[in-house]
């Protein structure tokens, strides 16, 4: 009588499930890599252990699916990472929020009540200055005329510039008939410029402007209408109308007529 010898003993794909013979070296159903993992003759109930490990990797228990790379990975890593940077600089950011306010105040502070009281008193200084000046000045009675050049004009400017405070080192440029003054107003440099006209035989400024960080701190239309107003009144003291106004090649030249 013979006996015949056991077959090999059913193995489970870890991947696909299917049930294969224990000598299989691969999977029948889905090509999975197979080690020797077939039951104990012993004890079918317990596994034997796995003698290696299988070129695809570790053997999975039934029903597993294999482990593929997560694509969002990098995405969650970043916002990992970013989130401990924001907790990490919560306290900077609020001290730069801080700073921002306190620099913001400050500009406001600036704008709307230390550019009010520089520009009053500068327009204050110009006032008392070109008063100064014009009370000086006399038409020549031969011409009915008078006539300055820049060196000159620059001369009376540094002479009396006590009369201007707080502006100070104003110095003039004459062409192309307009008038333009650099000046210093605490510590801060501008240039306050303007052309000039005649109407109804008065003194009129054109276009004034003022440029430069000291000339940000005035008002140009302000400057302008004082100016305006002490030539009217050097002009009734004269009792003539100016008839002309001429600025060119440094020089500036009024005329009265009769």
């Amino acid at each position: 009588m013979s006996v015949s010898k056991p077959g090999p003993a059913p193995v489970q794909c870890p991947r696909c499930g299917e049930m294969l013979n224990e000598d299989d070296l691969y999977c029948r159903f889905c090509g999975q890599p197979m080690v020797a993992t077939g039951f104990d003759q012993e004890n079918e109930d317990s596994p034997r252990p796995a003698t290696g490990t299988p070129i695809g990797g570790p053997i999975r228990a039934a029903g597993d699916r294999p482990t593929l790379n997560d694509p969002l990975a990098p995405k969650r890593a970043n916002q990992s990472a970013l989130s401990k940077v924001r907790t990490g600089s919560l306290g900077c950011t609020a001290l730069i929020g801080i700073g921002l306010g306190v620099l913001i105040a400050l500009a406001l502070i600036t704008f709307f009540i230390i550019r009010p009281a520089i520009s009053d008193a500068a327009n204050s200084g110009v006032r008392d200055g070109i008063a100064r000046e014009l009370s000086l000045a006399k038409p020549d009675p031969a011409t009915n005329a008078i006539t300055l050049d820049e060196t000159t004009i620059n001369e009376y400017l540094a002479a009396d510039e006590a009369w201007f405070d707080p502006l100070h080192d104003m110095k003039i440029s004459l062409n192309d008939n307009q008038a333009s003054v650099d000046f210093g107003l605490y510590g801060m440099s501008g240039t306050f410029a303007a052309g000039m006209t005649v109407q109804d035989g008065l003194i009129r400024l054109v276009s004034p402007h003022a440029s430069g960080t000291a000339g940000r701190l005035i008002d140009a239309d302000q400057i302008a209408k004082t100016i305006e107003t002490e030539l009217r009144t050097w002009i009734q003291a004269i009792g003539r109308p100016v008839s002309n106004v001429a600025i060119q090649d440094g020089t500036i030249t009024i005329t009265f007529g009769s």
